[in-house]
């Protein structure tokens, strides 16, 4: 996607999560963010919520409030959801909650579980992936 594709997307989404519970605690975060930085073209966009449950919450709210194609699509164990909004369906939008990972000996898979926003960042794979920009003032962290 281009740039002005990526920022109109981000101001829809600006725009339906005002004053609601998601306004202040709501990131675009990782690739997305560094593609931005870099001025490369975007492939996707993923959303971080910072609140138990987020992603599926904010997602299930897309929904009731008739901003979605069809019902979010939910990976329950990750806290996981796909959305596509009516208004950009061919961007495929994941949102997550902010996570932090516990291991279990002898597990390559972790348990994951509700965790802050600098907890989110210091569990993702690369260092450049754990950029956030903040819906509300576009900010990046």
């Amino acid at each position: 996607m281009t740039h002005e594709t990526y920022n109109h997307i981000i101001d829809y989404l600006r725009g339906l999560i005002q004053d609601t519970e998601f306004e202040h605690c709501t990131y675009a975060v990782g690739g997305c963010v560094r593609d931005i930085m870099l001025e490369e073209e975007p492939h996707d966009i993923d959303l971080c919520v910072e609140m138990c449950n987020g992603g599926i919450r904010l997602a299930d709210y897309f929904f009731k409030c008739g901003f979605l194609e069809s019902e979010p699509v939910r990976f329950e164990r990750y806290g996981v959801a796909q959305v596509r909004l009516k208004e950009f369906p061919e961007y495929p939008i994941e949102i997550v909650q902010t996570r932090k990972e516990l291991y279990t000996y002898g597990s390559r898979k972790p348990e994951t579980t509700h965790g802050t926003i600098k907890e989110d960042a210091f569990r993702r794979d690369l260092t450049m992936n754990a950029l956030y920009q903040e819906i509300w003032s576009g900010n990046i962290i």
